[in-house]
C-alpha cells in the first residue's frame, strides 16, 4: 500500500476480491485517445501554451504508450467476456513515444522552445 503508485490499491483490492471467489479483472490503461481528445497530450498542449514553453523531464526518455478508445472498450468487452479471476490487460496499441519527442512536436505545432527541466523545475513547471 505504500507504493508510489496510487493505482496499486485498486490492483491490490482486486486481488483479495480475487482470493475469495470474485471474478475480478484488471485492465491497465495507457494514454487514451479518440479524434477529439489525446489522452493526457491534450493538457499537456493546454498547460505549454500557458506556461509559453514545451518541456521534458531529464533526457526526455520516459515513454507514454496509447491506445485509441474503440480498442480499449473492445478490450473491456473480451475482459467481461471471458470473466477470468485475477487476469491483468493491458490495453497498449504501441510500445510508446519518449516524452522529449513529444514535447518536440507540441514545440513545433505551437512555435514555442522545447527545454529540459531538472527535477526540481518539473515540480514548479507541472506541478
Amino acid at each position: 500500500t505504500d507504493h508510489p503508485n496510487p493505482r496499486i490499491l485498486s490492483e491490490l483490492t482486486g486481488a483479495a476480491m480475487a482470493e475469495k471467489g470474485v471474478k475480478v479483472s484488471v485492465v491497465r490503461l495507457p494514454q487514451v485517445h479518440d479524434t477529439v481528445k489525446q489522452g493526457l497530450i491534450t493538457p499537456l498542449i493546454a498547460q505549454t501554451r500557458a506556461k509559453g514553453v514545451s518541456a521534458y523531464l531529464g533526457e526526455g526518455r520516459n515513454r507514454w504508450s496509447a491506445a485509441h478508445v474503440l480498442d480499449v472498450a473492445k478490450l473491456y468487452r473480451l475482459a467481461l467476456d471471458k470473466q477470468e479471476a485475477g487476469v491483468r490487460y493491458n490495453a497498449v496499441a504501441e510500445e510508446g513515444i519518449p516524452m522529449r519527442e513529444i514535447a518536440e512536436v507540441i514545440g513545433a505545432g505551437l512555435n514555442v522552445p522545447v527545454v529540459s527541466l531538472s527535477q526540481d523545475e518539473a515540480a514548479d513547471h507541472f506541478g
